[in-house]
Order: structure tokens, then C-alpha cells, then sequence
């Protein structure tokens, strides 16, 4: 796996300045997880079409861990691997 740096939200403009969770938790900002290598990233929505339950559902699973939450943004995105994963299991 690729090495992975925590940059601020605001990372656009070539500004990539590492931050700490606590700073992204008190300051509203959500972390961006930046790799070196692509990874597929699918949306809570169609991860939950493929697991054939609720989106609300996923959200429990994502709570409980079970499932790792990738901000792009604002925005939640899943790991389409860990989705393959839990499908091929069949839980």
C-alpha cells in the first residue's frame, strides 16, 4: 500500500499542509487522505445497492467500524475494495 499524508481540506491549490485529527475535529475541517497510488472510491449509495441493504444500514456498519469512511471534500466515499470484500464474504 502506498504511503498516505493527512493534508488540510483547503489542500487545492498546491497547498498541502499536514494536519492532526484534533485539529481537524475542532475546527469543522474533515481530514483528506492523499495516495500515491488510485484507489476506486464508491459513494454510501451504490455501496449499499451492492450490499443489498439500506443506506441507513451502512451508516451502522460504518459507525460500528466495520466499514472505513474516505472524505473527498465534504464528501463520504467508501472503499470499493472493502465492499467487494464484504459481498464475497456474504454478510
Amino acid at each position: 500500500m502506498g504511503r498516505r499524508a493527512i493534508v488540510s481540506a483547503t489542500a487545492h491549490l498546491g497547498e498541502m499542509k499536514p494536519i492532526t485529527s484534533n485539529f481537524a475535529k475542532y475546527q469543522g475541517h474533515h481530514p483528506v487522505v492523499v495516495q500515491k497510488e488510485k484507489e476506486s472510491l464508491i459513494t454510501k449509495k451504490e455501496a449499499a445497492k451492492r450490499l443489498a441493504i439500506s443506506v441507513r444500514t451502512l451508516d451502522r456498519l460504518v459507525a460500528q467500524g466495520l466499514v472505513e469512511k474516505v472524505f473527498v471534500g465534504s464528501s463520504v466515499r467508501l472503499r470499493e475494495r472493502e465492499i467487494a470484500a464484504i459481498v464475497e464474504q456474504g454478510c
